[in-house]
Parts: C-alpha cells; structure tokens; sequence
C-alpha cells in the first residue's frame, strides 16, 4: 500500500530551528493518505523490548527517534518495522497525536541542551564510543608532552580494563560452552 517515495537518504531540517535535524529511513507516500509517514527500520536480538505486531510497544530509544522525526517533519504518522532475531518480522504504527506530552518533553529536553551548548558549556561526557571519537578529535595532534592524570581517574582506567578483560574472557567462555552444547546443530533454543 504504501511506496517509498524519492526523499530517502536525506537530512531534514525544522525550517524555524534549523539545528533540529531527522535522517529517515524512508518517507512513504500513499495515494489514499494526503501527508507522508516516516519509516524507520530495525534490528533487534531479543524481542521482550517489543510488543505483538500492531501495538505501540516499542523501545523507548526508538519511539523517541520516530517521535523527532515526526515532529521535525510535521508527520501524524510513523512506522516502525523491525526484524527480530532474524526471522520474526513485526511492524507498528505510531500517531503522533497520542504523544504530544513526549513530543514536547523531547522538545524542551533538546532545546534545553541545545541552548546549553550554544552558551559554551560542555555537555557530559558519557560512554558512547561517538563521544570519544568526538573528544579525540577535538585533540588531533598528540605531541610527547606528558601530564598528570587525578588518582580516581587513573584507578577507574585500571578498574575500567580489568572488568573489559573479564568480560571478554567470561564470553568467549560463554561462547565455547554454547559450542559445547551445540554439538553438530546449527541453532540453540530456550523455552
């Protein structure tokens, strides 16, 4: 029923805040509906974040991403379709008028935080590997100076590695027992 139309593949820009910006997966169009829907596809290993096809149960992450969308582009109506563990296609439409409460929380969050950076402060560093990316771009050239590091950051270092390599042994272990169980099959189930 409905087709993609030739607007994929670009960035959108709220023509009043031109900082506020949507990348789509596709823009359908239907000749029976007059507006365009927005449509976002995904991924996903595990489908308990999900509901029954047709619902509105959805990730928070990615109902706030399509709410954005829907707001930047003035759109009712948004589609999200995901692929989960690989073979359990599911699909869910959102109307953008049963959340104009999170649409403006959105809204406000990001003006908020977009004011904040417009008057020079930093925003938080998180755990995003965007945001050391980011940071060490902000500092391309390394010279041989060398400084000294606080004390708590430099145990959160040291902590920070030892748990990264257990846990990468306690996987690739948990990787060979699933080997083990396996035997020959191709494919593990639970329940």
């Amino acid at each position: 029923e409905h087709g993609a139309a030739n607007w994929q593949g670009y960035t959108w820009a709220d023509p009043d805040q031109l900082w506020r910006h949507a990348n789509p997966d596709f823009i359908a169009t239907s000749p029976t509906r007059s507006q365009h829907e927005i449509v976002e596809i995904k991924t996903s290993a595990y489908a308990d974040e999900w509901g029954p096809s047709g619902s509105d149960i959805v990730p928070p992450w990615y109902l706030t991403q399509l709410l954005w969308y829907l707001d930047i582009l003035n759109a009712r109506w948004g589609w999200l379709a995901v692929l989960i563990g690989g073979n359990d296609y599911r699909e869910y439409r959102i109307d953008s008028r049963n959340h104009a409460d999170n649409i403006a929380f959105i809204r406000a969050q990001t003006e908020r935080f977009w004011r904040s950076v417009q008057g020079g402060e930093t925003p938080p560093i998180d755990g995003a590997d965007s945001t050391y990316r980011t940071i060490r771009k902000l500092h391309p050239d390394i010279d041989d100076e060398q400084i000294e590091i606080p004390a708590d950051l430099a145990a959160r270092l040291i902590e920070s590695k030892a748990a990264k390599e257990a846990a990468e042994i306690s996987w690739t272990q948990s990787l060979a027992l699933a080997a083990d169980a396996l035997g020959s099959a191709k494919t593990g189930t639970l329940g």
